[in-house]
């Protein structure tokens, strides 16, 4: 039971410690009789920032095949892969705009790009009826729950459903923490609201979308 004990260690006698050392997960040591310049919430607030911050960097994830396989891409490889793309979207530039990584846009997108017409280029949703153009229907953020992953995708490649087929493939820490953040959902812009307004008693949030 002890294997799973969290514990702050910090510079006491021996007398004091009752758990073995091998039982207890360091995570922080602050000695005692050293002079400290920062107060006692900057130092906490600190301390938070470093053990989020080392547990970003000691479980780092490994670039994906296909990541690797698109830092292999050279330049010419992309340009050709965008001919068609950019033959009909004459005025879209590079998103992707970079010299170490050379990117096409079905990279991103999905889709075919050396289909030479717009159905077999783009794909299809499962719905057309309900996507009579390129604006959004009314309720997109439900009505994608109900769609084809490689559909969201060739929509909008930085949509966190499917974020991991696309961006994923080269930045997945980055993806893993965008993940976990609070800005993913609404729920700190409800509490904030109606905590602020008096509508409700609780500082935490409980609405949100």
């Amino acid at each position: 039971m002890n294997a799973c004990l969290l514990a702050f260690t910090l510079n006491l006698p021996s007398a004091h410690a009752q758990t073995p050392k091998s039982a207890t997960l360091e995570i922080a040591s602050v000695p005692l009789d050293s002079p400290s310049t920062t107060t006692p919430a900057e130092a906490i607030t600190e301390l938070w920032r470093n053990i989020r911050r080392g547990v970003a960097e000691s479980h780092p994830l490994s670039p994906s095949a296909e990541g690797l396989k698109l830092l292999r891409k050279t330049k010419a490889h992309a340009l050709a892969e965008n001919k068609n793309c950019i033959a009909c979207h004459k005025d879209v530039t590079d998103m992707h705009n970079a010299d170490t990584v050379h990117l096409s846009c079905v990279d991103c997108h999905g889709g075919s790009g050396s289909a030479v017409t717009k159905e077999r280029a783009h794909v299809s949703p499962r719905y057309p009826d309900l996507w009579k153009s390129s604006a959004n229907p009314v309720r997109s953020y439900t009505l994608l729950n109900h769609e084809d992953p490689d559909f969201i995708q060739f929509v909008n490649p930085g949509d966190l459903r499917i974020a991991h087929r696309s961006c994923g493939k080269c930045h997945q820490n980055e993806h893993l923490q965008v993940q976990k953040s609070m800005m993913t959902h609404g729920c700190m812009l409800w509490g904030a609201a109606l905590y602020n307004n008096g509508a409700v008693k609780l500082k935490y949030p409980r609405y949100g979308e």
